[in-house]
């Protein structure tokens, strides 16, 4: 499974809808709990089927989001690049990662909105954080599509790599949406 994790706002939910219809709207709502669909890719010959988490960013729901971290094989780090706030957040996410997801799980750090003209994070910064942290490091846009199924292949190619052959892959089909919410935080 592939987690995203980030702030709210930084356009997590606006990604995971681009890479379920290949649309875009400015008008979702905030994520209260947890999404989930699944993503089939080819890379390199194989198949790979990316089960893909949308996380709410809000305080609340950081248990929620915390809990599911021992599970996954790749992060999706996301910030707003026209949020200064969005990535001085990344050390935090990047800290809940490391305390809860196993060891050398693959983590790609992503600049989200890069199609906007207000950018305050330049590239070089998310660059930097990346590779600090040995993250891979990607910006994208979920407005316009730029990088966003380039990011998803980034990942299932560095997960099909780790993975053995012979592994049984799931068939294409579009999973209904999930949502959970816990009272307790």
């Amino acid at each position: 499974s592939v987690i995203m994790v980030g702030n709210s706002s930084v356009g997590k939910t606006s990604f995971m809808k681009r890479v379920l219809n290949g649309r875009f709207s400015s008008e979702l709502p905030s994520s209260v709990g947890l999404d989930m669909c699944l993503w089939p890719v080819t890379v390199d010959g194989k198949r790979v089927v990316l089960q893909l988490w949308d996380t709410a960013g809000q305080e609340r729901f950081h248990s929620v989001t915390r809990q599911i971290f021992h599970k996954a094989h790749a992060f999706l780090l996301m910030y707003d690049i026209t949020s200064t706030w969005s990535f001085t957040a990344v050390s935090y996410w990047a800290n809940c990662i490391q305390e809860g997801a196993t060891e050398n799980v693959t983590i790609l750090l992503l600049g989200n909105k890069s199609d906007c003209a207000k950018r305050q994070v330049p590239t070089q910064d998310g660059e930097s954080l990346a590779k600090e942290y040995a993250f891979g490091f990607m910006e994208c846009s979920a407005a316009t599509g730029h990088n966003v199924k380039e990011s998803l292949e980034t990942v299932a190619r560095i997960l099909s790599n780790k993975v053995k052959p012979g592994k049984e892959t799931t068939v294409l089909h579009k999973e209904p949406q999930q949502k959970k919410s816990s009272g307790c935080c």
